[in-house]
């Protein structure tokens, strides 16, 4: 993992491709007081819809064992500081201030959530108070998206009738 975004639609990142929107209704939320976001970086078994120019209509999708693997690389290669804004080369001063892949009874249902264990989970604080002002409590910001470049493990293509 490269980055983690600050996205007006959040979607899940693979080989630094954005996606469509997730099909289910899943926000991040926002701890005013204190500038901090929470929600979900990366959800276990979730088909994610990709299109780009070569590989034409496709899915893709992340097993809880892959998902370990990343947040436990994201963490050990001190990526924390780097959060941008809608994958863009704008860095934004904020940092992972914690994460944790979901096992079980889990705190992030305190915050709202109800999400499969292996979710890779986090809250983000934002120092920039201009871009939380701007960005945040205006809606402009409504989720995480995880920049990854990985190896393209296509889960399927161009089938879009299976989600109907």
């Amino acid at each position: 993992v490269g980055f983690i975004s600050l996205v007006d639609e959040p979607a899940i990142m693979v080989d630094w491709v954005k996606l469509a929107n997730e099909t289910k209704n899943l926000s991040f939320k926002a701890d005013k007081d204190k500038q901090l976001l929470f929600g979900p970086f990366l959800i276990p078994d979730m088909l994610i819809y990709r299109f780009d120019e070569k590989l034409g209509e496709y899915y893709v999708r992340f097993k809880r064992e892959q998902i370990e693997k990343i947040a436990t690389k994201f963490n050990k290669d001190l990526n924390n500081r780097n959060i941008n804004f809608q994958h863009s080369n704008v860095k934004v001063e904020a940092f992972v201030a914690e994460n944790w892949v979901i096992d079980g009874e889990d705190k992030s249902k305190k915050f709202g959530f109800d999400l499969p264990d292996g979710t890779w989970f986090g809250g983000v604080k934002v120092e920039d108070e201009n871009f939380w002002n701007d960005k945040v409590k205006n809606g402009e910001v409504k989720g995480f998206s995880v920049e990854i470049l990985a190896e393209l493990e296509l889960s399927l293509k161009n089938n879009k009738e299976t989600l109907s």
